[in-house]
């Protein structure tokens, strides 16, 4: 009786967690070779779920898939796209936290949106997680070369553009 309880309630946080009991016995019975495979899958369905929630405002959900393309196809490497969608405020902060010679106009610390770590533990690259804060701001977890990290950037909606107006750096694995 005990274990058929635990086996319900572990089945309903798996299927919260969008994992099902015979994937991971699955995992169990190959040694965790799967246990990588679902934990990806398993992350992509957070990022899907994020996105999708009920009761986002449309403002929010804007933000949000814009958040996602911005760090899974590093366009925070474009200077371009900083210009377009950065506030004076925000390219201020990038502008004085970049540390290095600069020849040529501008340059940003792009590295902000991202860990600091030039070497990672793997290809991984992508947004994990997207949380509304309240007040403009999102905080979205991501891994970075394999590296899991945690920032927070404040964005809103002027006239139809995406603008991001201050970016925090909360968490890298070391």
């Amino acid at each position: 009786m005990k274990k058929t309880y635990l086996c319900i309630v572990a089945s309903a946080l798996m299927a919260v967690m969008g994992v099902s009991c015979s994937k991971s016995a699955e995992s169990a019975a190959d040694g965790g070779a799967a246990a990588s495979a679902d934990s990806v899958k398993a992350d992509a369905a957070v990022e899907e779920e994020t996105v999708s929630q009920k009761g986002l405002s449309e403002e929010d959900a804007v933000i949000i898939e814009f958040i996602t393309d911005m760090y899974n196809n590093e366009k925070f490497s474009d200077y371009g796209f900083l210009n377009e969608h950065c506030t004076p405020k925000l390219k201020k902060k990038l502008r004085d936290k970049y540390d290095y010679d600069c020849e040529d106009g501008d340059c940003y610390a792009v590295w902000l949106f991202r860990t600091s770590h030039q070497d990672g533990t793997s290809d991984r690259h992508e947004i994990v997680k997207i949380v509304p804060e309240g007040d403009n701001w999102y905080t979205y977890d991501f891994y970075d070369m394999g590296i899991k990290g945690r920032n927070r950037v404040r964005a809103f909606v002027k006239d139809g553009v995406v603008m991001m107006d201050d970016i925090l750096n909360i968490l890298q694995e070391e």
